[in-house]
């Protein structure tokens, strides 16, 4: 099951870097802008990189990526930090599929390159990176502490997102442009995403702690692995 695993983790690394090369790609022969849509205005390709990069769907995928590739690679990992950057890969990028089929999947106008872009983005590697979790990933890893310390990924993001918005007066999100929504309303979007982030760590604390998956012998409690059932089942130190 671990080989499995690993294999599972590799291809979803692989899908967010032919993801993000595709985005590249495109944003460098100017066939999109920051939405995935044909540019109206042009813009330097440095500005829209940075842009690029300033939208959760963007750093999302690419966290889940690094740890993907980093699983694959050894994936007995361990330690609270480790913990907690996982907690954040996985529910950010699961965030950014449900927004997406929610809020802008119905309004959807792509077709060729953009339209797979778009896709690999906000449904096939978030439905990778879930599915690896639910169903080969073991069990009882996070501790309710590890929640609220990932809590501290997305008010980062948002502190970026106001500090550069004030200073270059572009945002990546409608719900965040203080330019156009106001100060108070802007800031009340961002406790809400902070609140709806928290609603989903829990839930997926609690998954975590109760539903099984196919790694029933390789399962972790705390943080700390589990080898074995029964009289046979060995707790190994947290690192």
């Amino acid at each position: 099951m671990t080989a499995t695993f690993r294999a599972a983790n590799l291809l979803l690394a692989l899908c967010v870097a032919a993801t993000l090369i595709l985005e590249i790609v495109l944003l460098a022969t100017n066939r999109i802008d920051t939405l995935f849509a044909p540019p109206t205005t042009y813009v330097p390709f440095s500005t829209r990189l940075v842009n690029m990069f300033s939208f959760l769907t963007t750093l999302s995928n690419l966290l889940a990526g690094i740890v993907a590739l980093l699983l694959a690679i050894r994936p007995e990992r361990r330690g609270r930090m480790w913990r907690v950057i996982r907690m954040d890969a996985l529910l950010s990028i699961a965030a950014i599929g449900i927004a997406f089929q929610v809020l802008f999947a119905p309004h959807l106008e792509l077709d060729g390159a953009p339209l797979l872009l778009t896709v690999l983005f906000h449904v096939v590697n978030p439905l990778l990176a879930v599915l690896i979790w639910l169903v080969l990933d073991t069990r009882r890893q996070w501790a309710f502490r590890d929640v609220l310390w990932a809590l501290i990924w997305p008010a980062v993001y948002l502190m970026y997102v106001f500090v550069r918005g004030a200073l270059v007066h572009w945002y990546p999100y409608a719900l965040a442009d203080v330019d156009a929504l106001g100060a108070g309303r802007a800031y009340l979007n961002g406790l809400g995403v902070l609140v709806l982030f928290f609603a989903l760590a829990v839930v997926a604390w609690i998954v975590d702690g109760r539903v099984p998956s196919l790694r029933t012998n390789e399962r972790t409690v705390r943080g700390r692995e589990v080898c074995g059932q029964g009289p046979n089942r060995v707790v190994l130190p947290r690192k």
